[in-house]
């Protein structure tokens, strides 16, 4: 664990555009790990089946390299001074989603898929919501990394909220109060919890807690990703809409709305999904497993 630190302290000294070069490669290596370059695979061949195989090759081994950098980046947004990292997100679109949302005085749920650099995101929502941030995050099982997690995600203002009873009661306070609360959409939950909805029309075990949040404080919902600008250019922030059937009483629709809008967001960037991902893990009726 320390030099695990060290190392991330180590690779905070370099500019961004070296940070970048520096995840190279990692990427390479990752494309040797036979679980990743196979679940990748696996992913976009249900996912995008349109794709040749030269095709989505190159996707595997570009969003391989991409999750290379969501490491590395690490080092700088855990110690970085919060001003330099957010001076590194370079534009935000879709601003006015967000602006009319929090005129109805309502809380507001941000849906953000492991898409990009979701955790310099993370950092630059305090800039947008001073002090009104809660971030979903799932323990570790390792208390020293969950603390030094915790120390650095706080630096900007944000309050993390573990997922778990206390947490939950946390999140409908918060945004019964009118609070913005930061929640991954597409992680899949353990068996017996969620219910499936299509993902790219393939049946995905899909976590419930946005529509169920949506139906017990009345929030808005609003998608939203950091993707990373070529040649450590910087990141550009995407708010994006969702679709209204997420608010309906009705779960299957609102679940299929729920992963429309990850897939909306993924169609960002593609590559700069995490297709390594297991999202299709747990399979319904005893079908066979796809990994």
């Amino acid at each position: 664990m320390r030099a695990f630190t060290w190392f991330l302290r180590f690779i905070s000294w370099f500019p961004l555009p070296v940070i970048h070069l520096m995840a190279w490669p990692a990427g390479q290596l990752l494309r040797l790990s036979k679980r990743h370059r196979q679940v990748s695979r696996k992913n976009l061949s249900m996912c995008l089946p349109e794709l040749s195989a030269t095709a989505r090759e190159q996707l595997v081994k570009s969003s391989l390299n991409e999750f290379a950098k969501s490491v590395f980046e690490a080092g700088a947004n855990w110690y970085w001074p919060i001003d330099k990292i957010t001076d590194k997100v370079k534009k935000v679109h879709g601003l006015e989603l967000v602006d009319d949302a929090r005129k109805t005085g309502k809380g507001l749920i941000l849906a953000a898929p492991h898409f990009g650099a979701w955790e310099w995101a993370a950092s630059y929502m305090p800039v947008l919501f001073p002090d009104e941030v809660l971030y979903l995050y799932k323990p570790s099982g390792n208390p020293t990394l969950d603390k030094l997690i915790l120390e650095k995600r706080q630096r900007g203002g944000g309050q993390p909220v573990p997922a778990n009873t206390r947490g939950l009661r946390s999140l409908l306070k918060g945004l019964r109060n009118d609070k913005v609360a930061a929640v991954l959409p597409d992680q899949q939950p353990r068996k017996g919890d969620g219910a499936y909805a299509p993902f790219y029309g393939v049946p995905a075990l899909t976590q419930t807690l946005i529509p169920s949040l949506v139906q017990r404080t009345d929030a808005k919902v609003i998608f939203m990703v950091m993707s990373r600008l070529s040649r450590g250019k910087g990141f550009e922030l995407h708010f994006l809409a969702a679709d209204e059937a997420l608010y309906s009483a009705d779960q299957a629709a609102a679940l299929t709305a729920l992963n429309l809008g990850v897939e909306n967001c993924i169609a960002v960037d593609p590559k700069q999904y995490l297709w390594a991902y297991k999202r299709f893990g747990l399979r319904p009726n005893n079908e066979p497993r796809f990994y």
